[in-house]
């Protein structure tokens, strides 16, 4: 498959226009610049002119939702978008929804864990926790020396939570062999 960056602007901002209306999450700038610089289309700096000019061209608006500015799509930007979204390749347009699952997957990952350091006398205790549609189904509390260890724990834990929580729930339900 090509992988190419996009140098013509126009072709850009159909992008950022295609990622905008088929990206059911809300389009902060940290989500659509994440996406797209993820897809290797295009360039942080460029991304940035790029979305600049579409504000001003009133192709996108930005507003204010929920204490975040979130991009969405003006009428002139569905009206280009319908006439210019065959432009864009099939293949920019697959790597490009494919680079956008696997950012949300990122982002919504990183919501789903708690976590605090809490110093004691001779070190901390770290307290990490997976929170599932806003429950905390898993919850695990340490002693380490150190809040660089702390730190170290929780960088572990949000990379491995699923296999700590399926690892927890293997010893803790299972029945005990020595019993029967």
């Amino acid at each position: 498959m090509p992988n190419k960056t996009l140098s013509d602007k126009n072709d850009i901002k159909i992008l950022v226009l295609y990622m905008i209306n088929n990206v059911s999450a809300k389009m902060t700038e940290k989500v659509l610049t994440e996406i797209l610089i993820t897809s290797s289309f295009v360039d942080y700096f460029t991304l940035s002119e790029v979305i600049e000019e579409m504000l001003i061209a009133g192709l996108i608006d930005k507003v204010r939702e929920e204490d975040e500015s979130v991009y969405k799509m003006a009428r002139l930007g569905y009206e280009s978008l319908s006439q210019l979204e065959n432009r864009l390749p099939l293949f920019v347009r697959e790597k490009s929804m494919a680079a956008a699952m696997k950012v949300l997957s990122d982002f919504r990952r990183k919501e789903e864990i708690e976590y605090s350091i809490e110093e004691i006398k001779n070190g901390c205790i770290v307290n990490c926790s997976i929170v599932d549609m806003g429950d905390k189904i898993c919850s695990v509390s340490m002693y380490v020396p150190n809040r660089i260890s702390g730190e170290l724990v929780i960088k572990n834990f949000e990379k491995n939570r699923e296999k700590v929580y399926e690892t927890l729930i293997d010893m803790l339900c299972k029945k005990n062999e020595e019993e029967e």
